[in-house]
């Protein structure tokens, strides 16, 4: 009901105050403001953890240790806090779709209660800028994902493998593979900073 009223004294404001007003900023819900906020925490601790990774599997590549073991057992710790920060994007992502869906809803039935075409084309607008901010944010994490699902896949497969066979002559045989993953990560961090600037330019823009 919050939401409603805030709604309505909007578009109130709007048609007394002139169409131009509702092509500024965007609007979005309280729940999906502090949730972008922490998808924004998330991606930068999920970066940070990736190049730690990263880092790790470097090391075992270039200043293989005659007992292999210590390092493998690094990489592994660091895959499994890299796991754990991904799947923290993935659940706070998936929750601020749902809150964004059940807002823009809620947004629509309002405006199609409304009889006054200038009020309703007012909100119409705010609500199409709201909803090309959201998209803007889905489709950076979109380009993130076939990006980093690769990469994060020859993690995994590097992982496995590692536990199965911890020797150097074993190391030795998968650094290939391994080196070619590393460069995989240079492109990752790029996407992952193109999503984190896009958050942080819709934070500062909406109304």
């Amino acid at each position: 009901m919050r939401n409603l009223r805030m709604i309505g004294v909007l578009l109130l404001g709007c048609a007394m105050l002139g169409a131009g007003c509702a092509t500024t900023g965007a609007q979005l819900s309280p729940q999906t403001a502090t949730s972008l906020v922490e998808l924004r925490h998330a991606l930068a601790g999920g970066k940070a953890q990736l190049e730690r990774t990263s880092e790790t599997l470097r090391d075992l590549v270039k200043n293989p240790r005659l007992n292999t073991e210590r390092q493998i057992a690094l990489f592994t710790e660091d895959m499994v806090r890299l796991e754990a920060e991904a799947q923290r994007v993935r659940d706070i992502n998936t929750d601020m779709q749902a809150k964004s869906e059940a807002y823009f809803e809620t947004w629509r039935n309002e405006l199609e209660g409304i009889d006054n075409p200038k009020i309703a084309a007012a909100g119409q607008k705010r609500k199409k800028a709201s909803l090309e901010t959201m998209q803007a944010i889905r489709q950076k994490l979109d380009e993130a994902k076939e990006t980093l699902s690769p990469f994060m896949s020859n993690l995994r497969d590097i992982n496995r493998y590692l536990q199965q066979d911890q020797t150097v002559d074993g190391v030795t045989a998968l650094t290939p593979i391994m080196e070619k993953t590393l460069k995989m990560e240079k492109n990752a961090i790029k996407q992952l900073d193109a999503v984190i600037a896009e958050v942080d330019n819709v934070t500062k823009s909406v109304k």
